[in-house]
């Protein structure tokens, strides 16, 4: 303790001269211990305790509003409020096999079938070429004007769509009024737009 009052008493002094702002203040007075408060360690754990819970809120938001708005794909459909998806023969398959496949990046699938009431049936699935994708972004060749779902994928359980997605589905169902757009979010979860 006697060199950090050597030094302090050496900050206070310029050129053999007591700095202005410090006159009257002894250096030893300054040393002395700090008390902490009895709320410093409890407001301290609150504090951060909180910024733990914003952090983590934050990050798998988009991940839990996903999952509550998407469904599971059981028996082969899909179940959502406003419409039933059927998947005939080997088509689910199919998807799946290409979302595994390409976990990597986004997918691109054009699926085609009938539309029943609020029921879609699904019969066949078509891949267009990709011209380029990564992991949250795909740009193909685009599916024709007769396809019942306009379907691409997103990262593991980021089922929300973009406003990229929601713009790209307003374009075209200016084509197709009854095309519908969903999202593919692992390999048995969907979420449709």
């Amino acid at each position: 303790m006697p060199s950090q009052v050597r030094i302090l008493s050496a900050a206070l002094m310029i050129k053999r001269k007591l700095h202005p702002v410090f006159e009257g203040i002894n250096p030893e007075e300054l040393e002395g211990p700090i008390v902490e408060s009895s709320w410093r360690k409890p407001l301290l754990l609150l504090i951060s305790v909180l910024l733990g819970v914003l952090i983590i809120s934050l990050s798998f938001s988009d991940s839990l509003q996903g999952i509550i708005h998407s469904k599971t794909a059981r028996n082969y459909q899909l179940t959502f409020p406003t419409a039933t998806i059927l998947f005939e023969g080997n088509t689910l398959a199919l998807l799946q096999d290409e979302f595994i496949a390409h976990e990597d990046r986004e997918i691109k699938a054009c699926l085609f079938g009938r539309q029943e009431g609020s029921d879609y049936i699904i019969g066949n699935v078509e891949f267009p070429e990709i011209i380029r994708a990564n992991v949250i972004h795909v740009v193909s060749v685009p599916c024709p004007v007769s396809t019942l779902i306009d379907l691409h994928g997103h990262p593991i359980n980021k089922c929300l769509a973009s406003e990229q997605d929601i713009e790209t589905y307003s374009e075209m169902k200016q084509e197709n009024p009854s095309l519908r757009m969903m999202i593919m979010c692992s390999s048995d979860r969907f979420a449709l737009i």
